[in-house]
């Protein structure tokens, strides 16, 4: 109590701080919190930089655009863009973008603030742009706003791009009643379908929509064949939470609905037949892979032991994880199972069967709403049942013929699939920087 007492005065001090000639003192300290994405040697002295907002949740996207010689990369730390925007932003109000266009007094003096961050830190690193993985983070608007007097350009490589045409519409109608509003300089899409959305919801101008496709795909273009060995066979859960596909759920959690509501059904038998099938057989190593834990994991032990009676995390041969490399892990798996995710063309484009549960809900009520790749199920694995589901992991697992996922597919969701992603981006970020300097 009396630490969150001090914490409070503590906030409340720099903030007051923050707004006189001791400012200084804060753009020095977020300028030295700056680090690179990884090191560079001597060669790379004189390149342009690249500062990243939110890079723990691209960093798929990260690992292959820092490949490119061309450029460094710079990572802001999460916990200092929060900190900074907290010391001018309470914590009662909701600033969403109309905030920063209508010029709101708060949101004033934070823009006022990161462009002189932003300045000096142009001046240390030769910055040629900025770039986050969404336009609709609220962390960055001032990053995005500081760009109209910075001239350095804000860039969206936008990751949220598995949007299937079932979705399209309540997509739009989402974007229009938040009313998004993109002012920085390009969104990188990866395909057309988010273009649409983004036109089509007043999210940006034509101009400023690039499709390039999926950076993160590049490395697995360019090295379709790698695998890692394990001794033994392995099968994979990606794991999906109640409100998969855009479901609105009732109630406040996101994530997670009672009965009834979202794919509670299939959640539950999904993630209880594959604990069965683990404990049928011991022989075979069976991962339940999250993207985050805390509730997640909370909620898939306590739903098949309701179920079962299985307590997963005493079975030697079921491992519940959230860290790790997504890729690593499909390279190390025999075989997949993944529902409404990107997951599916990862595991194809790197020889991996995947099936996906289409039953419960997925059939009952979503089919025409929210699920995801509907007119391409002909050409996937699907499981129709648990029993099939079960069925179907043995089948393949004894059995590992490799079923290739369709081109029209793959065409459709990644736009480009040529491995040439990043590229595309850092050509049209300096491309772009050399007109500025003219």
């Amino acid at each position: 109590m009396v630490n969150e007492i001090i914490k409070k005065y503590l906030l409340k001090l720099a903030s007051w701080l923050i707004r006189t000639p001791f400012y200084k003192l804060f753009i020095i300290a977020a300028v030295k919190s700056v680090y690179y994405y990884r090191k560079y040697d001597s060669n790379h002295d004189n390149k342009k930089s690249i500062l990243i907002l939110n890079h723990e949740r691209f960093t798929h996207d990260l690992d292959a655009l820092s490949l490119d010689q061309r450029v460094k990369f710079l990572i802001l730390p999460s916990r200092i863009q929060t900190l900074l925007n907290s010391l001018f932003l309470s914590n009662s109000y909701s600033y969403k973008v109309d905030s920063y266009i209508n010029e709101k007094e708060e949101t004033k003096e934070l823009v006022r603030f990161v462009v002189k961050f932003v300045n000096k830190l142009n001046d240390k690193y030769n910055l040629c742009g900025i770039i986050s993985c969404s336009f609709y983070y609220r962390q960055d608007f001032s990053y995005e706003f500081s760009s109209l007097t910075t001239h350095v350009p804000f860039y969206v490589i936008f990751k949220e791009y598995m949007k299937d045409d079932v979705v399209v519409d309540v997509t739009i109608n989402r974007y229009k009643q938040n009313k998004f509003h993109f002012i920085g300089k390009q969104i990188f899409s990866a395909n057309k379908n988010v273009e649409k959305i983004l036109l089509r919801s007043g999210v940006c101008r034509e101009d400023q929509i690039s499709i390039v496709g999926s950076p993160r795909f590049d490395v697995m273009f360019n090295n379709k064949d790698a695998s890692i060995k394990h001794d033994k066979q392995v099968v994979t859960l990606f794991s999906f939470y109640h409100s998969s596909g855009l479901i609105e759920l009732e109630g406040d959690n996101n994530f997670f609905s009672d009965q009834g509501d979202g794919y509670y059904d299939l959640f539950k038998d999904v993630h209880t037949s594959v604990a069965e099938l683990a404990v049928e057989n011991r022989g075979i190593e069976f991962v339940i892979k999250t993207k985050w834990g805390g509730q997640w994991h909370d909620r898939i032990v306590s739903t098949i032991y309701e179920a079962s009676g299985i307590d997963i995390l005493c079975e030697p041969n079921i491992s519940l994880m959230s860290e790790g490399n997504a890729q690593t892990l499909i390279k190390k798996s025999s075989l997949v199972v993944a529902f409404n995710s990107t997951t599916i063309l990862e595991a194809g484009l790197l020889g991996r069967n995947v099936i996906v549960p289409v039953y419960a809900e997925a059939i009952d009520k979503y089919f025409n709403s929210n699920l995801l790749f509907v007119k391409y199920l002909d050409s996937l694995i699907v499981a129709s049942s648990n029993k099939d589901l079960k069925d179907k992991i043995m089948e393949h697992v004894v059995n590992p013929q490799f079923f290739p996922l369709p081109d029209k597919m793959m065409q459709e969701f990644l736009g480009f699939c040529d491995g040439q992603s990043s590229k595309r981006i850092l050509d049209e970020i300096l491309e772009n920087n050399k007109l500025i300097n003219k």
